[in-house]
């Protein structure tokens, strides 16, 4: 018997679901190997947040839901829903029938970009645009812990005129001090950083719902 899973998201998230809803319908399983979850026993439907709370009464408790993204419905059913995986600003997790997969904003940086990158060629996914995301909070913290009080203030008034082409990085440096230089350059990378963080979160998102398919949705459906 064919199972149902409904799949809760925005406007903004949907391709997501539609991702999913793809993995489902793909007849990729082999003789002796089962691809996620098994070609032809699910049926994967998208319902948006208003459709979900217009039929909540009408809904069973065997009726197979995920959410994704961050909506109010979201928020409602993961808050005490067992957390499964977690990587990378990553996380999906369920208790009884319903689910849910989330991407926390501004997760990946400098730091863990390997790890990304590292969970890509594990699950074959792959994107036309590599990231080239520099900042690290790791060493922007760094930077705080050895920065004087001096540095700090100075730093407030006009926090990129130390990069100037006039003043120029290492007349800055005498005028602020080295280490309230680096921050300003490190609030500038993570600046540079947030300019990606869209494309950013959207590819840990694919590489969520590959991940999902693969490793978590045949146990949470009880397959």
């Amino acid at each position: 018997m064919k199972k149902t899973l409904i799949i809760v998201s925005n406007e903004s998230d949907r391709k997501y679901a539609t991702y999913l809803q793809q993995l489902i319908s793909a007849f990729d399983d082999s003789d002796d190997k089962q691809i996620g979850t098994k070609d032809g026993s699910v049926d994967a439907v998208v319902w948006d947040e208003k459709h979900y709370r217009d039929n909540f009464n009408c809904l069973k408790s065997t009726n197979h839901i995920l959410f994704i993204g961050d909506n109010e419905s979201a928020r409602e059913a993961r808050s005490n829903m067992n957390v499964k995986f977690y990587a990378v600003g990553m996380s999906y997790g369920w208790l009884g029938s319903q689910a849910y997969m989330l991407v926390d904003d501004g997760s990946l940086n400098k730091d863990n970009y390997g790890e990304f990158k590292e969970l890509c060629e594990k699950y074959g996914k792959t994107f036309k645009k590599e990231l080239d995301l520099h900042f690290s909070p790791s060493e922007a913290e760094q930077q705080n812990q050895q920065a004087k009080p001096d540095d700090a203030i100075a730093l407030l008034p006009v926090p990129l005129a130390f990069l100037s082409p006039v003043l120029g990085v290492a007349s800055a440096a005498a005028i602020h001090g080295q280490a309230a230089v680096n921050m300003a350059g490190q609030a500038l990378a993570k600046a540079g950083d947030m300019l990606q963080a869209a494309e950013a979160k959207d590819q840990q998102y694919s590489l969520l719902t590959l991940i999902l398919y693969m490793d978590g949705l045949t146990e949470f459906l009880g397959e």
